[in-house]
C-alpha cells in the first residue's frame, strides 16, 4: 500500500461561538491524497483519490514537530507534495479522524 500527498487547501477565519458570544479563530487544511489502499478490495482496483477535509493546522504542526504558524505549516506541506506519506488517525465518535501526516519511512 502507498499513499501520496498530492495537494491541500487552506481554510481560515473566525466564527462566533453561539453559546458564549466569543470570537473563535480557526485554521484548517483540506489534505488530498492518492492511494492504492482500496486496491485490496474486490471491486476497486488501482489508485483512488480522497480528501481529509478539515484537519486543524495545529494538529498537523504537532504531528510534524513544527511551529503552528500558517506559513510554517503551509511550507512544510508544500515540501511534502508528491511524496509518500503516512496519514495519522485517531478514533473519535466511532470513526477514524485525521490528525496529521508524516513522510513515510522507506
Amino acid at each position: 500500500m502507498s499513499t501520496k500527498f498530492i495537494g491541500f487547501g487552506v481554510s481560515k477565519g473566525t466564527f462566533t461561538n453561539e453559546k458564549t458570544g466569543e470570537l473563535v479563530a480557526y485554521s484548517n487544511r483540506a489534505l488530498r491524497f492518492e492511494t492504492d489502499d482500496a486496491a485490496d478490495n474486490k471491486t476497486e482496483f488501482g489508485y483512488t483519490c480522497y480528501e481529509e477535509p478539515k484537519v486543524k493546522a495545529a494538529l498537523i504542526a504537532n504531528a510534524l514537530g513544527i511551529n503552528e504558524s500558517d506559513d510554517v505549516v503551509n511550507n512544510a506541506l508544500k515540501n511534502m507534495l508528491g511524496k509518500e506519506v503516512v496519514v495519522l488517525r485517531v478514533p473519535k465518535n466511532n470513526a477514524l479522524v485525521c490528525i496529521g501526516i508524516r513522510l513515510a519511512n522507506k
